[in-house]
């Protein structure tokens, strides 16, 4: 499982939404086109993307074992799609 995220460079930037979502839909296209052309012992590989917007929450979790997480509704979203 991965995930991409891209973040907002201001605040108050028209497009800086849009610019976001472009970088992580670069991102996901490229991902796609590599996969589609990879077999791994004659299977074929396969990925599915989802994509929203909105604000999240980061933070390392774990005690003898760190792992770096995001939560919020747009990660919830995005998940699902």
């Amino acid at each position: 499982c991965y995930m991409c995220v891209a973040m907002r460079d201001d605040q108050d930037e028209a497009g800086a939404e849009a610019m976001a979502c472009a970088r992580v839909l670069h991102v996901a296209t490229s991902m796609h086109a590599i996969i589609e052309s990879q077999q791994i012992s004659g299977a074929t590989l396969c990925m599915r993307a989802g994509m929203h917007c909105g604000s999240v929450v980061s933070g390392i979790i774990g005690k003898t074992k760190f792992c770096y997480d995001l939560w919020g509704d747009a990660v919830n979203v995005a998940s699902r799609m």
